[in-house]
């Protein structure tokens, strides 16, 4: 998990955003082979990072912007972990190797 964690820091492209405490729920497969396979970005949950004294309200347009930023983000997890080909060690059940499903936080703090 250690390569995996600074193979992300090293290629993820973080936008141009401030403020905010993200955390993108990803998953994938480890196959039998060690190859991880089906990667996907799940969730992504947004908060501040520093509290606002007032909350700005938003225009539609500006929350669909919003929106689309952090799409563009669940994307960009997805491409560097398709990126990432170290070969894992795959689980083992009854001395065989076998498919597993991770779930992999990748979180940011950006002030």
């Amino acid at each position: 998990m250690y390569k995996l964690t600074m193979f992300i820091s090293e290629n993820y492209k973080i936008p141009d955003i401030h403020n905010k405490k993200i955390r993108i729920f990803t998953s994938f497969i480890i196959e039998p082979d060690g190859q991880m396979t089906s990667e996907k970005a799940v969730h992504i949950d947004v908060r501040d990072y520093l509290p606002l004294d007032v909350v700005p309200l938003q225009t539609p347009e500006e929350k669909a912007a919003e929106k689309a930023l952090y799409d563009q983000m669940k994307a960009e997890a997805v491409r560097v972990l398709s990126l990432f080909k170290e070969t894992w060690q795959p689980a083992v059940v009854n001395g065989k190797p076998v498919r597993c499903l991770y779930q992999y936080p990748i979180s940011f703090h950006i002030e």
